[in-house]
């Protein structure tokens, strides 16, 4: 793998302790680009369909690079990083509805969670 990469092995080990440490950082470091994607999103100017479009696609771009583990992500770090993502989801539900631009039948944070 590392010559793959052109890297001399013991560089490999200062950054890793083992060859098994590579994915769960690499799985951690695309979710924060979801969170960030989803942030970003939340903040800019675009319509709600766009923002929630943004979303999607880094979540699906996500789950198809991890589509083999993904449903293995729901470990408690999982699971608090979905919970943590969830409540980005209600926040932009409430701000869209505060602006009046979405009418929710449910509250944000059912909504969000759907």
């Amino acid at each position: 793998m590392t010559a793959e990469c052109g890297m001399a092995t013991g560089t490999f080990y200062q950054y890793f302790r083992s060859k098994d440490d590579l994915i769960p950082a690499l799985l951690q470091e695309d979710w924060q680009t979801v969170l960030y994607t989803a942030e970003k999103a939340a903040a800019s100017d675009e319509s709600f369909a766009g923002k929630l479009y943004a979303v999607c696609q880094a979540l699906t771009r996500f789950q198809e690079r991890y589509r083999c583990i993904f449903t293995n992500t729901l470990s408690f770090q999982g699971r608090r990083e979905s919970e943590r993502l969830c409540g980005k989801r209600e926040e932009l539900l409430s701000s869209e509805a505060a602006h009046g631009h979405l009418t929710l039948h449910a509250s944000c944070r059912i909504s969000a969670f759907f």
